[in-house]
């Protein structure tokens, strides 16, 4: 086995390959206007890489940990006021049947 065929070189290579096509799909989505560009490019692209190689992405905690992070950051800074309010009517109308269904199997 060769230092390309596994280990270090391979997974830069594949992470790099997984970066470039994200960025270029992200650029191509926000010309389009497509809101949330890059959040739907790295889905995509992951989902993609995920689909077309069988072989698992490895990535250092830290960088998992990192990713999330920005993430999270992202889609706390699309979220609205009308949307929170929208999430707690949805979350009450949830709930209540949910509670009902629990007292009543205590029964």
């Amino acid at each position: 086995m060769t230092a390309c065929e596994g280990g270090r070189p391979r997974t830069l290579r594949d992470w790099a390959a997984v970066l470039a096509v994200a960025l270029g799909l992200a650029a191509v989505l926000e010309l389009v206007g497509v809101p949330s560009a890059t959040l739907i490019a790295g889905l995509i692209t992951g989902l993609g890489r995920a689909l077309l190689i069988r072989r698992p992405a490895a990535l250092p905690q830290h960088a998992m940990t990192g990713a999330q992070a920005v993430v999270g950051v992202s889609i706390g800074a699309l979220v609205s006021v009308s949307t929170v309010q929208v999430l707690r009517l949805v979350v009450m109308l949830l709930t209540a049947p949910l509670v009902s269904t629990l007292l009543q199997r205590g029964r």
